[in-house]
């Protein structure tokens, strides 16, 4: 198992950009989400990392920073074929994506 820890840098206040051995795998960024002043609700959402925004892919959104590093993380472990990842090959356990989301078309997606 690889030892994890985040590689999250900041790139502007409330943006980020996770790493993983120097290569860009995600942005996550602070959004404002629901109608009116009064029911905004603050939330972290993770899109895989390519260059032009209509390559992205939604991971999710997230009520934390850490979850969604740890969300983001685990699903990029886990497309890379780490050995840590959940098992696949098992009837019961099958590989899921936040609902809406598809297959980044860029090479630096997943």
């Amino acid at each position: 198992m690889r030892y994890w820890r985040p590689d999250l840098r900041s790139v502007r206040r409330g943006e980020w950009i996770m790493f993983d051995r120097g290569r860009r795998i995600a942005i996550l960024r602070e959004v404002e989400i629901g109608m009116g002043a009064e029911q905004k609700e603050r939330l972290i959402r993770s899109v895989t990392y390519a260059e032009q925004s209509a390559d992205r892919t939604l991971i999710g959104y997230f009520p934390t920073l850490r979850l969604a590093a740890v969300v983001t993380w685990s699903m990029w472990q886990r497309e890379m074929g780490q050995a840590d990842a959940p098992r696949t090959d098992l009837p019961h356990v099958r590989p899921t994506r936040p609902s809406g989301t598809t297959k980044a078309r860029s090479e630096n997606g997943f």
